[in-house]
């Protein structure tokens, strides 16, 4: 018996959808091949395909429809979009990829059902291969994957990443009014997460004692009939205002630039620049554990060589630096920083409030901002001001100076890390960061540093009691690479992170909107299906912006040495023969557009005036 009656509505008319062209069909095929062959076999034996009659709609001919769907100028996620692209197919294009003739009146019902059969049997697993070892290909393998899949193998690629999250409402209807935000992070990252959580478990007892709401099984409040969305908090924008909201948080990891420290507080370089594709995404309900969705997809992470294309099976070399803000440097150490140091990646990160301490640990140093400092630091450059949204380019650079000034007073990480933590720390002294003036009393491992800024201590004391061991609470601030927090280098490194905001405004503005009404599937399984497309389609937009702003560099750098040039007042360089030619065509175009005669645009100055009726 059905579970309700049947619905009288209108056919769905697929008739009018444009053909696509056969590059984009060849992009589609392209990335759907390169998830390899033994992929493919794994997924057609999971959901039956070649079991009993042969199939009119594979799963190659639907994952090859989605992928079609992000060509379209406003894409949206739904199934009579795939039907229309796989309709509107020619015969040629049917043929190269084995699609017979569907019938209108069926395809929509048979792309619902392989469709979701197919987001079945991702959701729970696909082993690829025999063995105990054999990977296992899930939808989080499959969102990697297209993503990867859609970037060219000559474009450049770097080993670091920027992680930021955005939001995604679901479409769900609501069955109660009432909602509050119950996230692991807490609105404010600057308050006190412990307090946080304890409120949180507050606020769920007293909604259980209610009844007023219904719980899921990760003991968290449904106020949807969407039975995986969450209650989440995001902040302010153009888009809508700070506050709560109901639906998923999407994590996204986006390529930007290397870096190398070299031990001064200005001595960062930045490499070579390379495009913002992102390379992994993780979809979780709104308010759900952020470092336990980043972190093992970073880890697992691997860069193939240059010019090499991503595989499935690419075994590549591991991320290096990883840029991420204060709402994931807030939580547990031992999930986020200190699983990605023991892997040998380090992490670049912003501070709270909370965690910019001032206190002594021991007689000698004083712990300011997750850094040991020594005690003979001036008191100025002890409570340093930190950098506000709206501060002017002349106080970020007055408080960016002023960090530089105190990095030279900070311990130095002395042996070998253990776990990724470094205990021994020198003063800076001992290192030849700071001089002594002449007659200061000495410790004997105490080198004379030449060109070091020299410090006259008070009398009787020394400069420090020796080599120090810190705790592991300690040193868990430390940021990649030794830089410090407010330094120049810092600032240059970490300032790459805004870049991952270039990926968030494609899908919530410039490519698609990714919004409520994105698409009408509901369920986090679903959303990661349709999640791997849209990524998809992002990197080929970035891939293609990269390209077109490569093609016009030789003449952008043409036209810079010309501004230059003409701003030092020196002789500019003769022009070439490209661009003699070019300013002859353009003066032609302007001699013939000047000779035509424009028709008149309304009625001559001396004919007479219709009557408004017959205007």
């Amino acid at each position: 018996m059905k579970a309700h009656p049947p619905r009288l509505r209108a056919p769905r008319d697929f008739t009018g959808h444009r053909t696509p062209t056969n590059v984009e069909l060849e992009w589609a095929v392209g990335i759907v091949d390169a998830l390899g062959a033994a992929f493919m076999d794994a997924l057609i034996a999971e959901v039956g395909e070649r079991q009993g009659r042969k199939a009119s709609v594979t799963a190659r001919h639907v994952l090859i429809g989605w992928l079609l769907t992000t060509y379209e100028p406003s894409p949206t996620a739904a199934h009579t979009r795939v039907v229309e692209n796989l309709l509107a197919l020619s015969e040629e294009q049917r043929e190269a990829i084995g699609l017979p003739l569907l019938p209108s009146k069926r395809a929509y019902q048979r792309v619902w059902d392989k469709t979701d059969v197919i987001i079945k049997a991702l959701d729970r697993g696909v082993t690829i291969g025999n063995g105990e070892l054999a990977p296992t290909a899930d939808l989080d393998w499959f969102c990697d994957a297209l993503a990867r899949l859609a970037i060219p193998a000559h474009l450049p690629t770097s080993r670091t990443r920027a992680v930021d999250g955005t939001d995604w409402e679901t479409c769900g209807t609501f069955v109660s009014s009432h909602r509050e935000y119950d996230g692991y992070v807490p609105t404010d990252t600057d308050g006190d997460i412990e307090e946080h959580l304890r409120n949180v478990q507050r606020l769920r007892e007293r909604m259980r004692r209610s009844k007023t709401v219904a719980f899921g099984l990760d003991g968290r409040p449904v106020y949807t009939k969407d039975v995986d969305a969450r209650a989440g908090h995001r902040s302010a924008n153009n888009r809508h205002k700070s506050g709560p909201y109901i639906g998923y948080e999407l994590h996204l990891s986006v390529q930007v630039r290397d870096f190398s420290y070299g031990g001064k507080p200005d001595q960062v370089v930045l490499g070579a620049d390379v495009p913002g594709f992102v390379f992994m995404a993780r979809l979780t309900p709104a308010g759900a554990h952020r470092l336990d969705a980043v972190v093992p997809g970073l880890l697992a992470e691997r860069i193939p060589e240059a010019g090499q294309a991503w595989t499935p099976d690419t075994d590549g070399a591991p991320l290096k630096n990883v840029l991420w803000d204060r709402g994931y440097s807030i939580l547990g150490y031992q999930r986020g920083k200190g699983a990605l140091r023991q892997a040998g990646v380090d992490v670049v990160f912003d501070l709270s409030k909370r965690q910019r301490t001032l206190e002594a640990i021991y007689p000698d140093i004083d712990f300011i901002d997750g850094v040991p400092f020594s005690k003979h630091m001036p008191r100025e450059l002890r409570d340093l001001p930190r950098f506000e949204r709206d501060d002017t380019p002349e106080q970020r650079a007055a408080k960016t100076a002023a960090f530089d000034r105190r990095a030279l007073w900070r311990f130095t990480p002395h042996g070998a890390a253990r776990n990724g933590l470094r205990r021994r720390w020198m003063c800076p002294f001992c290192a030849g960061r700071l001089g002594l003036v002449a007659g200061t009393p000495r410790r004997k491992n105490v080198r004379i540093a030449t060109g070091a800024p020299l410090v006259e201590l008070p009398e009787g004391q020394a400069c420090c009691d020796g080599m120090v061991t810190l705790p592991d609470d300690a040193v868990e601030l430390e940021q990649a690479a030794g830089m410090l927090w407010g330094t120049t280098a810092h600032t240059k490194a970490y300032g790459q992170r805004a870049l991952v905001e270039n990926a968030n405004n494609l899908l919530h503005d410039k490519y698609v909107r990714l919004d409520r009404g994105y698409t009408k599937l509901t369920g986090l399984a679903k959303r990661k299906f349709i999640l791997a497309f849209l990524l998809a389609g992002v990197n080929r937009k970035i891939a293609q912006a990269w390209e077109a702003k490569e093609a016009a560099r030789q003449d952008w750098e043409r036209r810079m040495t010309t501004y230059e040039a003409d701003r030092h007042g020196e002789t500019k360089p003769a022009p070439s023969a490209a661009a003699l030619r070019k300013r002859r065509s353009r003066a032609a175009l302007r001699a013939h557009r000047d000779s035509v005669v424009p028709a008149p645009a309304g009625r001559p100055r001396g004919a007479a005036r219709l009557p408004a009726s017959r205007q």
